[in-house]
């Protein structure tokens, strides 16, 4: 009987899925799922791949002071809670947001540098998170975006495009 109830449970172990299928522990997967629901416009998909709270930031680039190049503009901070705003955020947000490169850089900037510039004066809990860097597209200037990943439930907690 003993050896009756362990085959039960070995055979049972079989059918899960492993956890990797169900919660990825690579952050970069992850933010590339994320960014793959950006540009397919897929609400549904960013709502169960983002915490409940996101803090987004949006910069736009303007003419350098001295007339020659650009630089970023102020920051646009918003704090997203709960599952209808975030569901009206996004909405708005994939009919206006492509990411060019699906796919999260090589070689990004290292965090005291995205710290110093992209996310200077940024909400503290971004220092908290897993950066993960895509490139946008180019015009003028490079465009990127960046997931915050929390690395604890890994959901994209903060999202950043300029």
């Amino acid at each position: 009987m003993p050896l009756l109830l362990l085959g039960a449970a070995f055979a049972c172990r079989g059918t899960r899925e492993p956890r990797e299928t169900l919660q990825p522990s690579d952050p970069r997967a992850q933010a590339e799922r994320f960014i793959a629901a950006v540009n397919a416009r897929d609400v549904d998909a960013l709502l169960q791949l983002s915490a409940d709270t996101l803090l987004f930031r949006e910069q736009q680039w303007r003419t350098a002071s001295d007339g020659v190049g650009f630089t970023l503009g102020p920051p646009l901070d918003t704090v997203v809670a709960g599952t209808e705003a975030r569901r009206r955020f996004f909405t708005d947000l994939a009919g206006r947001v492509h990411v060019r490169q699906p796919t999260a850089v090589e070689h990004p900037p290292s965090k005291s540098a995205l710290f110093a510039r992209e996310l200077a004066s940024a909400d503290p809990r971004w220092s908290a998170l897993t950066l993960v860097v895509f490139l946008r597209g180019e015009g003028d200037v490079e465009h990127t975006a960046m997931t915050g990943m929390n690395p604890r439930t890994r959901k994209v907690a903060a999202f950043y495009v300029n």
